[in-house]
């Protein structure tokens, strides 16, 4: 029995300490009755609670003017007044409740403008975006933008940059909360590297004469881009370039000019220019004569002016069957007949001229060694018969107009007429007698004839 009564006063015990933990209250406060906090400012709001390992849900009756985490952290929005209320999660009704009042910030006023990312140069055509901060960083970060220059550099309000034209200009950003605060930066803007290099002539032709001289032109795009460049050729022994793009031609060829900028070697241009020979304007042929014999060869001799000009020649006869022509001009008789030698320059199609030649008989030489020498015939026709007394002259062969052209033999004898002569006598045989129509006269009597005295120019 006094077992049993000991057992039932420990059950009553550990029964009445059960009902008496199991209905302990939970007890949740603030630590302060209010808080107050500025937009922008967050906190921490303190409480306490009974017991630390529940599980606790936090809300605001108006997040516009706070927002609020699951640990209590807030933040003021805008200005207002909001309630936070946190609750024990399945126990709803214990909570507690905070008023919260969110206030402006208080105004600072701003000391100095501070802007970064400014270089000391930049391109026409770079665009860069400009940061500003005012301090103290409490201070209204709100700044104005401005350019001393837009035809150099415009600016937005968030502070972009883009440089237009070249110069130098300032960038100002002016603090709206005190006008007074600012800050500038001066940036020298330079010509852009160019894009494109186009090679011309000053002339608009892409040939120069040898010899001669012709100006380069390079187009830099864009046109405002820095417009120096390099000049170089190809082959510098077909022509040579300055400084200043002043082509010089030295050998007939092509050459590649280059232009290349002098501030980014991979923008170039180049231009194939040719060097040639100048234009055939004037085309002389001789012949030693206009009249040969049948199978007589005679060689025709041309010159084409300017001299620097191509001096090959295209010969053509009219009729072959009279005389045939090769291709270095040299002429021959082929039947009696009249024919003409047409020799054309090779550059220039336009450019010929026509030699007359005259196919006569194989003439036969006189018999005798003896000579006639009269100028009077300088304008018959070669081959034309002279008799002198007893003997027979041809023209060309043993009758001239001047002593060119005379072959002595030994015996000789040289019969000159009046006139005058200037051409050249070679006296390489012996015997050789020269006389006039003076012949055995005595120049003291009046039989000498002064009218008929031949006269020879050294």
């Amino acid at each position: 029995m006094r077992k049993f009564t000991k057992f039932f006063i420990l059950l009553l015990s550990i029964t009445l300490f059960v009902g008496l933990v199991g209905c302990e209250k939970i007890k949740i406060s603030f630590v302060n009755e209010n808080e107050e906090l500025v937009i922008g400012d967050e906190l921490q709001l303190e409480f306490t609670i009974s017991d630390s390992t529940l599980e606790l849900v936090w809300s605001t009756d108006d997040d516009t003017v706070i927002t609020i985490d699951q640990t209590g952290k807030i933040k003021g929005l805008k200005t207002g007044t909001a309630e936070v209320t946190v609750v024990v999660k399945g126990k709803e009704k214990y909570k507690a409740t905070i008023t919260v009042t969110v206030k402006e910030p208080p105004v600072v006023d701003p000391t100095s403008v501070v802007i970064s990312g400014n270089p000391d140069s930049a391109k026409v055509g770079e665009i860069i975006q400009l940061s500003v901060s005012v301090l103290p960083a409490a201070a209204n970060q709100e700044v104005t933008w401005s350019s001393s220059d837009a035809e150099i550099a415009t600016v937005d309000q968030t502070g972009k940059v883009t440089f237009v034209g070249i110069g130098e200009v300032v960038i100002t950003a002016t603090s709206k909360a005190k006008t007074t605060i600012k800050r500038e930066v001066t940036i020298e803007v330079v010509a852009p590297d160019p894009t494109e290099i186009v090679v011309t002539t000053q002339t608009g032709v892409d040939t120069v004469m040898l010899y001669e001289k012709l100006q380069m032109v390079a187009t830099v795009s864009p046109e405002i881009a820095v417009s120096t460049v390099e000049w170089s050729v190809s082959d510098q022994t077909i022509a040579t370039i300055s400084n200043t793009g002043l082509l010089d031609a030295k050998k007939v060829g092509k050459v590649v000019v280059t232009a290349k900028s002098t501030v980014n070697e991979e923008i170039f241009g180049t231009k194939e220019i040719e060097v040639i020979l100048p234009a055939a304007t004037n085309l002389e042929v001789t012949g030693s004569y206009n009249v040969i014999q049948i199978d007589e060869e005679m060689q025709l001799t041309t010159r084409i002016l300017p001299e620097l000009a191509s001096q090959e020649v295209l010969f053509t006869s009219s009729d072959d069957e009279v005389v045939t022509v090769d291709a270095n001009g040299k002429v021959k008789g082929i039947a009696v007949g009249n024919a003409t030698i047409t020799v054309k320059s090779a550059s220039n199609e336009n450019l010929s001229k026509v030699y007359a030649i005259k196919v006569v008989e194989k003439v036969t030489a006189p018999d005798h060694v003896n000579f006639l020498v009269d100028a009077k015939l300088a304008d018959a026709e070669r081959f034309t018969k002279v008799t002198v007394g007893e003997d027979e002259y041809i023209l060309g062969i043993n009758a001239f107009a001047d002593f060119d052209g005379i072959v002595l033999s030994d015996e000789s004898k040289i019969y000159v007429k009046p006139g005058t002569y200037t051409g050249n006598l070679n006296v390489n045989k012996n015997n050789i007698e020269i006389y006039t129509d003076n012949k055995d006269k005595n120049p003291n009597t009046s039989a000498f004839d002064l009218i008929k005295t031949s006269y020879i120019k050294r």
